[in-house]
């Protein structure tokens, strides 16, 4: 095995003592990190790169390495978690229009080509409050398309993407569908239907109340929703 990727371990082991990542690793092994000549190699590097670039003085090198790589491989062939972590490295220096739109084209990528035979390629994400919940999430699961589809659609949620018209919503469904537990989506999602008449205001309030006993562990027991909303039907 590579050192690159006894790192990539260490870095998984780091955010989540007991993820197993070994299946992400078997997959990668191949990787020609000297010399790398394809859209994964490319794609592997640029990983590695943000997670140097994570507890580097040289941030902004690693992240210009990462970005230079992602822009190869989109130059080398279509590669939708490529294009997910396109998006990140857009976050992560703040452009969050072009994070937005690179996320939602990873999604498009994936959708419109189910069938295609993607190869696994290395996941990095980004230090936030959900990471080790989310990093278990992407690991659990060994279908390419379904991890694409979750980094991309938080992405998509953390770009603070304009939700509040037609498309918008539509962003926010998939979103929900691929990660229906998430309280952040479900909330997001409900305050873009009530904004476009497409939810009733009571069942919104509901909704909202939900994610609030989830937030706050508000006890249910003799807690209406009414105390918190003002009736406006």
């Amino acid at each position: 095995m590579s050192d690159y990727l006894a790192l990539y371990r260490q870095y998984l082991q780091s955010i989540n003592p007991v993820v197993d990542g070994e299946f992400l690793i078997a997959e990668n092994l191949s990787t020609n990190w000297d010399e790398p000549e394809t859209a994964l190699d490319f794609h592997n590097c640029a990983v590695m790169a943000l997670i140097e670039a994570e507890n580097s003085p040289m941030r902004s090198m690693y992240v210009e390495m990462a970005f230079q790589s992602l822009q190869r491989v989109l130059e080398m062939a279509v590669y939708p978690l490529a294009t997910a972590h396109l998006a990140l490295v857009y976050y992560l220096v703040g452009d969050r229009d072009l994070a937005a739109q690179n996320a939602f084209n990873a999604l498009v990528q994936v959708l419109s080509s189910v069938n295609a035979n993607y190869p696994l390629g290395l996941i990095y994400y980004f230090p936030a409050h959900n990471r080790q919940e989310l990093l278990r999430d992407l690991l659990e699961t060994a279908n390419y398309n379904e991890q694409t589809l979750i980094l991309s659609t938080e992405i998509l949620y953390r770009s603070s993407l304009a939700f509040y018209n037609q498309n918008g919503v539509r962003f926010l469904e998939l979103a929900n569908h691929v990660n229906p537990n998430s309280c952040h989506l479900n909330r997001q999602l409900g305050i873009a239907k009530l904004i476009n008449q497409q939810l009733e205001g009571r069942q919104f309030k509901n909704e909202v109340h939900q994610c609030l006993m989830i937030i706050h562990r508000i006890p249910q027991k003799g807690f209406d929703s009414q105390d918190i909303f003002e009736d406006d039907d």
